[in-house]
């Protein structure tokens, strides 16, 4: 879930008077930390995942610690162009079939709390995590590919004692990367099968901002006194996990946790701090860059009161201009990779909805915009290269779920649309060809489809001299050809071959 520090009308966060997170020491303390701990051989568990109920009896001492250089990337195992995923909450028990039928290739997970395993230093309960350990089973064999979030500091390896979504203390390192191979090996083979991590959620949110949310499942890294924010500090941290992780899987994909990107830090805002947003320009400036494979990222709009209308001030994102807020942070971030020669990376949006911010009750205009919202997020999201789409969530944060109290909402049959209608389509250009309306254009073999609605809700003329096969609308309703007038509502438009 997204911490509500993201949005202009979001309440201040309450104050506290807990001391600023100190910045983690660069370079030779963890490296000192990390091998002064690492004295004992043991050897990295097999492949084979043990039974749930294993690995009760204390851990033994971590084993020597790698040179800490760029691990050898085995190569990115994204998912084609299906950037469709859905977030699931870990007591949603009949999660993994929603999920399923909506057809959606992604499911995400928040998460692995390292607290709830090790408790005690060295100490390890594999058994707390029987619930996660299910879910994980049953995404497997759907055939899903899962994000898992790793997150939670235990009290003793915490930097900031009440925080345990905070930065690691740099004695208690050595442990945790260690907890990561294990964790890695114990996790990726079969039946979990899982390959993409994320290294905590949200990290570029001050402890300050969530100091009232107990076990926050938000990350809280964020130091207002440094310019980055406290990025240098976690690219730190990256630098020790990644090569214990790529130890453990060659294959696994260590992502850059959640990034809320609050607001754009170009644009100056009288009443908005944006300097959170440097954090990924933190991790960078330290070195951070060969440390992580992909980049994980928040975008939520917000509805404005008519169907298909939404938009993020914070971004200075509207429908009817920019479009969704991802293509403004997507942007950013490849922006901020230029500038730090920094190649190679892929984007997920691991985060994605529209909310219906504070709404005492629900109008059927914002469940027609979530709807709609579906096919024009997922649509944008391939044209801007992403490589995940992750929609938040199956049940929701301010109103914004693909089911309510169990019962499938008209976004959840927009997307089931959406995925019936695209499976394994490859993005191929946007056209320009009508006035006012967008038209993304996919393609399989001989099979073309167009994605387009009316780009500010007018009704607008398609006089396109493009034979039309056929047309279905986003809740997968036919339209009637000829094509001759085209408003908000997406429509799937696949021309004849």
């Amino acid at each position: 879930m997204a911490c509500q520090a993201q949005t202009t009308p979001t309440p201040q966060p309450t104050a506290t008077n807990e001391a600023v997170v100190p910045k983690v020491p660069i370079g030779t303390a963890i490296s000192a930390a990390v091998t002064s701990v690492a004295q004992t051989a043991a050897p990295i568990p097999t492949t084979t995942a043990p039974a749930p109920t294993a690995a009760k009896s204390p851990t033994p001492a971590p084993t020597p610690v790698p040179t800490l250089k760029p691990a050898a990337n085995a190569g990115t195992i994204v998912i084609g162009n299906n950037t469709t995923g859905i977030e699931v909450e870990l007591a949603a028990g009949a999660g993994t079939k929603a999920v399923k039928d909506a057809g959606a290739a992604w499911i995400r997970y928040n998460g692995l709390v390292w607290a709830d395993v090790e408790p005690n230093r060295g100490d390890r309960k594999w058994e707390s995590q029987a619930n996660l350990e299910t879910r994980l089973k049953e995404a497997a064999e759907a055939g899903l590919q899962t994000i898992l979030i790793v997150r939670g500091a235990p009290k003793w390896a915490r930097q900031l004692e009440s925080a345990s979504c905070g930065p690691i203390k740099p004695d208690a390192m050595a442990y945790y990367v260690v907890f990561l191979r294990d964790m890695v090996a114990r996790y990726s083979a079969a039946p979990y099968n899982v390959k993409y991590w994320e290294i905590w959620n949200e990290p570029d949110v001050a402890s300050e901002a969530v100091a009232n949310i107990p076990d926050s499942p938000f990350g809280c890294w964020g130091n207002p006194k440094d310019e980055y924010f406290g990025g240098g500090a976690y690219g730190e941290t990256l630098k020790v996990v990644y090569p214990l992780i790529k130890s453990a899987d060659p294959k696994a994909q260590v992502i850059i946790g959640g990034l809320l990107l609050d607001c754009d830090p170009r644009v100056a805002k009288p009443d908005k701090d944006c300097k959170p947003s440097k954090f990924l320009e933190g991790i960078l400036k330290n070195g951070g860059g060969s440390f992580f494979d992909g980049i994980s990222f928040h975008a939520y709009d917000f509805f404005y009161g008519k169907p298909g209308q939404y938009g993020n001030g914070n971004w200075d994102s509207v429908w009817n201009v920019t479009g969704p807020v991802l293509v403004a942070k997507t942007r950013f971030i490849k922006e901020v990779l230029a500038q730090h020669n920094v190649k190679g990376k892929y984007l997920i949006n691991t985060e994605t909805g529209v909310l219906c911010y504070q709404c005492q009750t629900v109008p059927v205009e914002f469940e027609i915009t979530k709807a709609y919202y579906v096919p024009v997020t997922y649509a944008t999201a391939a044209a801007e290269g992403l490589s995940g789409n992750i929609w938040y969530s199956l049940s929701g944060w301010q109103d914004s779920g693909l089911l309510n109290k169990n019962q499938t909402t008209l976004a959840y049959k927009a997307y089931q649309v959406w995925s019936q209608q695209m499976k394994d389509m490859q993005f191929v250009a946007e056209n320009t060809a009508v006035p006012g309306v967008k038209i993304y254009e996919f393609k399989r073999g001989d099979k073309r489809v167009w994605v387009a609605w009316s780009n500010d809700g007018s009704l607008r003329p398609t006089n396109v001299a493009v034979p039309v096969k056929s047309i279905v609308d986003a809740l997968g309703n036919p339209k009637p050809l000829p094509l001759t007038q085209i408003d908000i509502t997406p429509l799937y438009i696949e021309l004849e071959k």
